[in-house]
């Protein structure tokens, strides 16, 4: 049986920046949407003087069932300022037939650079990742775990002179979850809650964390895993105040329903709580968490979450219902069966 062919990450990259190497399609797929929402506007900047008309600059926010035919159609439409056009794709997942893009990729337009932003996950041996794959256009960046992301943290700061060790970075990991855009926050209001030359220690971070009364994801979940509605409101109100999106939220959650679900399926087996921590690919702390959840030790509890989850999402996707109202019924519905 034919293996699925291996998707360079992007750190490959970095050759494919210039002008003279510019290729025709760039595809990016991977659970790290940070790390990709980052590159596509590295991409822009590094291409903008080949644009010489704003109306050559454009991105399309692609709906269920889309034809990809008129996305290939304005890939071969000629520029109206006569150098480069660039096309950015969100969520090329929608389209109804992806397979049919293989043709462009094949035969791309000189004059175009297609920006997709595609699914978590692809099959190369299936159409039209197998062509993207062969051709070099496709790149992946998957989310970074633990240690790892407090190694991306540091280096984030250092790179910004903002200074903070290893285990200090691992502790503001711990504490504000594995969002980026909100760890990238945390660390420029602590770094300005220290002042600029000063170094980000254990202390000042719980000290930040107390003073300012900020919550974290994590302070959600443990307000959740407790079954204590009244500070679970208090908390969720709290971090959409603070310019946390109800999208991360309900995307952090789910995620940690579904830990603690297969926590409790992986209990059964014999393996260690470090075996276990590794098999769901996150730190042994998150899954002993997960799998000592109080109120979620029930499975109807479980059920009752994932659907409330659900129902928020779509709330939020096809209603103009505000933030922190969709919030609070969310809590209602998972503790519904209190």
């Amino acid at each position: 049986m034919a293996k699925s062919e291996a998707i360079p990450g992007l750190s490959e990259l970095a050759k494919y920046k210039t002008a003279e190497k510019a290729l025709p399609v760039y595809f990016f797929c991977g659970t790290d949407t940070y790390a990709i929402d980052s590159e596509v506007k590295e991409l822009v900047k590094s291409f903008e003087n080949l644009v010489l008309s704003e109306f050559d600059r454009e991105t399309i926010t692609s709906e269920k069932k889309d034809s990809i035919e008129s996305l290939i159609d304005l890939a071969y439409s000629f520029p109206f300022g006569g150098g480069k056009k660039i096309i950015i794709i969100d969520d090329f997942k929608n389209y109804s037939n992806p397979k049919d893009l293989k043709k462009y990729i094949n035969s791309p337009c000189e004059t175009t650079i297609l920006i997709i932003k595609g699914p978590e996950k692809v099959n190369t041996l299936s159409e039209p990742y197998k062509t993207l794959a062969g051709k070099g256009f496709i790149f992946q960046a998957n989310s970074l775990k633990g240690l790892q992301l407090a190694s991306w943290l540091k280096n984030k700061a250092d790179k910004a002179g903002i200074k903070i060790s290893q285990e200090s970075a691992a502790l503001l990991v711990e504490i504000t979850g594995e969002e980026k855009s909100l760890l990238e926050i945390q660390l420029i209001k602590l770094n300005d809650y220290v002042g600029d030359g000063n170094e980000i220690t254990a202390d000042s971070i719980r000290n930040f964390a107390s003073a300012t009364k900020e919550y974290s994801i994590f302070d959600l979940q443990d307000a959740l895993s407790a079954g204590n509605k009244t500070q679970s409101l208090k908390i969720i109100y709290n971090l959409i105040s603070k310019g946390t999106e109800i999208s991360m939220i309900i995307s952090m959650l789910a995620k940690f329903i579904l830990i603690i679900t297969r926590a409790k399926e992986l209990q059964k087996s014999n393996l260690s709580d470090d075996q276990a921590a590794a098999k769901l690919s996150v730190a042994r702390y998150y899954f002993i968490k997960c799998k000592t959840s109080k109120y979620f030790n029930r499975f109807e509890r479980l059920q009752i979450a994932a659907q409330a989850l659900l129902s928020a999402d779509l709330k939020l996707k096809t209603s103009a219902m505000e933030p922190k109202l969709i919030a609070g019924l969310l809590i209602a519905e998972i503790f519904s069966n209190n």
